[in-house]
């Protein structure tokens, strides 16, 4: 028998994003976020981006 755990069918996604300045004797500032999604939600996004890529007339974008 299996047991579902309270967490199960979650993971963590992390983006950060530069910044700052291309200079390199200029410090760099990152900014980022860090969230816990479901593979269900997951999949409602991308499910929602191909019905506005289709709108679009970008149904030559893949998943």
């Amino acid at each position: 028998m299996s047991q579902t755990l309270p967490h199960d069918g979650e993971f963590s996604i992390r983006f950060m994003v530069n910044v700052g300045q291309t200079n390199v004797e200029v410090s760099r500032t990152y900014v980022g976020g860090e969230s816990v999604v479901t593979l269900e939600n997951i999949q409602s996004f991308i499910s929602s981006l191909q019905g506005v890529l289709r709108e679009l007339g970008c149904s030559q974008a893949v998943f």
